[in-house]
């Protein structure tokens, strides 16, 4: 899947769900509220798939090897990128939108717009040409994403031992918000571990 299809099929996607999830929380409804988020990680994951798969088995393409390593990993911080803007957005419309108060739910839903932009700033800096396009760039993206996605292993696994999920509190639509969006997370990370080490198995 071309990234440009991939980016509008999940923005798209992400403005539907954060409305859904909106409309869940009006309602006090936690099953619709989940419901609504559910969809959106798992699309994520499959429209990582779509992007990441055809990079796994075709022809070695014109370009140094760490160029197209660090192209695919451009494509999948887009992608995270919007997961993380989708989960502010989702923040934002169900704790200011609503009669839902929780404390931190504006805190977090900047600090995740605050992700999503630094995951498109670096995007932006490693095009051909930018100032992270070199081969030392391709590998410390390549750390720096093993480092995001076992951080948000260790997230998404300490949040459910620990059994806040379960609880009825203020943070309830928050929490729907982190575990869809770590096993997002998660996923894309892991999808991009692989096609950076398929691809080098080709040089």
């Amino acid at each position: 899947m071309p990234i440009t299809l991939a980016r509008a099929v999940l923005i798209i996607a992400a403005l539907c769900s954060a409305a859904m999830m909106w409309s869940g929380v009006k309602a006090a409804d936690f099953t619709a509220t989940a419901w609504s988020a559910a969809p959106f990680a798992v699309l994520a994951a499959l429209i990582g798939l779509a992007v990441n798969i055809p990079r796994w088995t075709q022809a070695a393409a014109g370009g140094s090897v760490s160029g197209e390593q660090l192209n695919a990993m451009r494509n999948n911080a887009q992608l995270c990128a919007i997961v993380y803007a989708w989960g502010a957005l989702a923040l934002a419309a169900m704790y200011k939108l609503t009669g839902l108060y929780w404390q931190h739910g504006l805190q977090y839903a900047c600090g995740m717009l605050l992700f999503a932009a630094i995951f498109f700033g670096w995007s932006h800096m490693a095009r051909p040409g930018g100032r992270f396009a070199t081969p030392e760039g391709a590998k410390q993206a390549a750390l720096l994403n093993v480092v995001h996605g076992g951080a948000a292993v260790v997230a998404a696994a300490s949040f459910l031992i620990s059994g806040k999920f379960w609880v009825a509190r203020p943070d309830w639509a928050a929490n729907i918000v982190f575990l869809g969006g770590g096993f997002a997370i998660v996923s894309l990370c892991l999808l991009a571990a692989i096609t950076h080490w398929r691809i080098g198995q080709r040089a």
